[in-house]
């Protein structure tokens, strides 16, 4: 039977909102590649078009957007490339509908793939990814075209640093401390056909799985009383719910329904 690993540690996308906060309806405009244009003020300049990309690891800025919102490349991390000049840099306000967030990283650069979607869908002055989105708990809505947006404490690691680090430096930091404790399971390819639940194969030493006493055998059948009966709807259910702190699992075990509580990961992010 195929086995899947599920490790939760640094990053989880987090789509739905939290009711105790503010929250900011941002128009969209849905593209007819599928791709989602929004329109933000940057340092109080634009608005500017965009594309609304969570898969993005980082803001990718036109050099017109650098040059007319005053944007101030990072120094001695400014260059010239074959796509013209770039360089990282810090936007000191990105704002989208009243949702705002300050000194958000940036990379400047006059991106060929940007450029071939502007001219085929018009104006699209760059990308904005995980650096400003990672801020909110967000609930999209196709049918409205509208993106709800709502603060949440999380502060994100400096990705492209990070990453760039990574890359070319032996001594880079890790994208996630190797000591922090993951949910690690293995599951079954498919879900229980009695329970439509997730079948426990085994459960990984040292994870949070392990210290919530989970066991080979047990069926997965929800997450904060959200049913979970797949891997993506667990990754994407834990993902919702961590932001908020320790979550209650439904498991049954031979036969009988039991309660256990998933620790929210210590020294790290949701």
């Amino acid at each position: 039977m195929t086995k899947y690993i599920l490790a939760f540690g640094s990053f989880l996308l987090i789509i739905s909102p939290i009711s105790s906060r503010e929250t900011h309806k941002a128009p969209m405009e849905i593209l007819k590649t599928g791709h989602l244009r929004i329109h933000v003020k940057i340092n109080d300049k634009g608005p500017y078009p965009l594309v609304f990309d969570t898969g993005a690891p980082l803001n990718l800025l036109s050099n017109k957007i650098g040059k007319d919102a005053n944007i101030k490349r990072k120094p001695g991390r400014s260059g010239i490339s074959l796509m013209g000049p770039m360089g990282e840099a810090d936007i000191a306000s990105l704002d989208w509908s009243g949702a705002t967030v300050q000194n958000v990283p940036t990379m400047i650069l006059d991106h060929p793939t940007i450029k071939a979607l502007a001219d085929h869908l018009g104006p699209i002055e760059g990308i904005v990814g995980f650096p400003f989105f990672s801020r909110f708990v967000m609930t999209i809505n196709y049918q409205k075209a509208q993106v709800l947006l709502e603060a949440s404490d999380y502060v994100p690691e400096d990705l492209m640093k990070n990453t760039m680090a990574f890359m070319f430096q032996r001594d880079a930091k890790p994208l996630a401390p190797p000591t922090i404790p993951t949910f690690g399971i293995l599951l079954s390819k498919e879900p229980d056909p009695k329970y439509h639940g997730l079948v426990v194969e085994a459960v990984l030493p040292g994870s949070l799985a392990e210290k919530a006493k989970l066991v080979k055998g047990d069926i997965l059948i929800s997450v904060n009383h959200r049913w979970v009966d797949n891997h993506s709807l667990l990754f994407r259910v834990l993902g919702e719910q961590w932001v908020k702190g320790p979550v209650d699992l439904e498991i049954i075990r031979q036969g009988k329904t039991i309660q256990a509580k998933l620790e929210k990961p210590q020294g790290t992010s949701p």
